[in-house]
């Protein structure tokens, strides 16, 4: 007997003409907007998490020790590889040091090709001698003692510690990305702002046809199985065309900063797992279109009633 309902419900034919009002033809591309924009923002939100991450695992415990050439002569390039060898001495076996390694000059010039171009590698320029210092976990390494003791042992040398400016960072794609998220949540309350005032512009339009309905013993949730099912269909085409639109437009990106990266920012890419969790936000929104009509049509009845 309950499945006999539960058919009658979900096979139900249409017997209001929803499909005719002007306001519902709108909902399409509605959510199809919401849909893009809210794609983009999600996107955006996962790029900076995966970029924040990069950083943190790239720089997190680490210092640069940075030698430059203190002048152009003969023994220039001799000086300066015995001021480094003279720096890893000093660093290596250092209590809350793990590792001290001294960048190729190959590696360097890549480094700053992003920034000088290609010329960075032909061009004999003066560059420095950088030394990657990796520190133990938890070391509570004294950094300004640590500088002042280096640039007494060798002039010209300085120490850069990531972890101010990538606390900077952090905080500043974190900001970016809650803001991302919150446009999100705004765009998802807006959709759902416009199926209420869809439905509710159906109801006022087929009040007579509903009156009807309920004359020959229809029971509201008849009625609102059809808003209902109105709403999941013009939701789920506006969020389907919205998603590819939006894939379409994430993918151009990435395949127009191929090879553009700068520095530590990467390039537009999504892996598979994003790319299916912007594959869920169409269905997200027809679930929510679908509930919001629901709810929205059995409250009106119930004030009718």
């Amino acid at each position: 007997m309950k499945g006999s309902r539960f058919r009658k419900l979900f096979l139900a034919g249409r017997d209001l003409p929803l499909g005719r009002d002007a306001s519902s033809r709108f909902l399409v591309w509605i959510i199809g907007f919401m849909v893009i924009l809210g794609s983009l923002s999600l996107a955006s939100a996962m790029l900076l998490s995966d970029v924040g991450q990069g950083w943190r695992d790239e720089l997190a415990g680490k210092l640069t020790v940075q030698i430059m050439p203190e002048a152009d002569g003969e023994d220039a390039a001799t000086t300066l590889d015995l001021r480094v060898r003279m720096a890893e001495q000093f660093l290596v076996g250092r209590p809350g040091i793990a590792r001290v390694e001294t960048l190729a000059d190959s590696r360097i010039a890549m480094l700053l090709e992003p920034w000088l171009g290609p010329q960075s590698r032909e061009d004999a320029l003066p560059m420095p001698k950088l030394i990657d210092v990796q520190l133990e976990p938890g070391s509570g390494i004294d950094i300004p003692d640590l500088t002042r003791r280096l640039a007494e042992l060798i002039p010209g040398s300085a120490i850069d510690d990531h972890g101010v400016w990538l606390t900077r960072l952090l905080t500043l794609t974190g900001a970016v990305e809650t803001t991302a998220l919150s446009i999100l949540g705004l765009i998802l309350l807006a959709a759902t702002a416009t199926v209420v005032f869809t439905t509710r512009a159906g109801l006022a339009i087929h009040d007579k046809e509903i009156e009807l309905l309920h004359l020959v013993g229809a029971e509201d949730h008849y009625i609102a199985h059809q808003f209902q099912a109105h709403a999941l269909t013009l939701s789920f085409k506006g969020g389907i065309a919205g998603s590819l639109v939006a894939a379409v437009a994430l993918t151009a990106l990435g395949f127009i900063g191929q090879g553009s990266a700068i520095g530590m920012i990467p390039p537009i890419t999504l892996s598979v797992s994003q790319w299916l969790v912007l594959a869920l936000l169409p269905l997200a929104t027809s679930l929510i279109a679908t509930l919001t009509a629901r709810l929205t049509v059995m409250r009106s009845l119930a004030r009718m009633s």
